[in-house]
């Protein structure tokens, strides 16, 4: 799996919230890939701008991976955490994870995420754009 529409989306968001120019601007658009399995691995080391974390967070980011095919993958901003661990989220490009309709579309996911059919690699907390 290359490009992924969801990293675009994802990637575009964040160019549209940061100032062009801006040292936010260019670590963001240099970290979020087309590729969601390459954005997890260049999120890995924590910097001033986020920090990873296991649990879903307001206004973060989550990365999935697939389950049976590992080059697959989802990514979706997080909008809102429920008190069992469910949380909201806004994604770009949702059929290609539960046959819903393209475009961008809000979501409530369960604490484990997408089913058997993605885990969830981690959330992205977003401490500065």
């Amino acid at each position: 799996v290359g490009a992924q529409w969801c990293a675009f989306f994802i990637r575009m968001v964040m160019m549209q919230v940061c100032r062009k120019g801006s040292k936010g601007y260019d670590f963001w658009f240099a970290n979020i890939h087309p590729n969601t399995n390459q954005t997890w691995v260049n999120l890995q080391k924590p910097s001033k701008y986020h920090e990873i974390s296991s649990k879903a967070i307001p206004h973060s980011i989550v990365i999935y991976q697939g389950a049976s095919d590992p080059s697959a993958g989802h990514i979706e901003f997080v909008d809102k955490v429920y008190s069992d661990g469910s949380y909201s989220v806004i994604s770009g490009n949702d059929s290609l994870v539960d046959n819903g309709g393209q475009g961008v579309a809000s979501k409530k996911r369960s604490a484990s995420g997408i089913g058997p059919k993605y885990k969830i690699l981690g959330f992205i907390k977003i401490k500065r754009l």
